[in-house]
């Protein structure tokens, strides 16, 4: 059985050359991930527990991709806050409009994508995504 040796955490996988230059250009950018190796089950007795050579400390440049992230993580728990804040001012004018007439269509489209971009945050902020929101992507667009 031949290993292959470990590539660096941060290496992407070659493309084929058409593909180089095919991403979108309203992609929203993304922060790379650690790579973390498999463990093995513990039912294998005590030598699954055992750490092996072969697992080194994380390297210094996946030390600073994690700060990184760290750092546009607290940007955007910022940004959630204030996202919040403009939540509640927008169910509050919407309910006033309900009790005068109706709601107002163009606060129910801003209050849809407001959600929409509640929901970016919150998948970004827990590792479900990996994809910057707004300011550093488009603003979420009608569904």
């Amino acid at each position: 059985m031949t290993e292959e040796p470990d590539k660096p955490e941060n290496e992407e996988p070659e493309k084929p050359e058409g593909e180089a230059s095919g991403k979108p250009a309203n992609e929203a950018p993304r922060i790379p991930r650690r790579t973390r190796k498999a463990r093995k089950p513990e039912s294998e007795g005590s030598e699954g527990a055992k750490k092996t050579s072969s697992e080194a400390p994380a390297k210094p440049a996946s030390r600073r991709i994690i700060w990184v992230r760290g750092f546009y993580m607290l940007l955007m728990l910022l940004v959630w806050q204030f996202a919040e804040a403009v939540l509640v001012a927008v169910t509050i004018v919407q309910f006033i409009f309900n009790l005068v007439g109706e709601p107002n269509e163009r606060l129910t489209a801003f209050g849809d994508s407001l959600a929409t971009y509640l929901q970016q945050i919150a998948r970004f902020l827990t590792y479900a995504s990996d994809e910057l929101p707004f300011p550093f992507a488009d603003w979420p667009a009608k569904v």
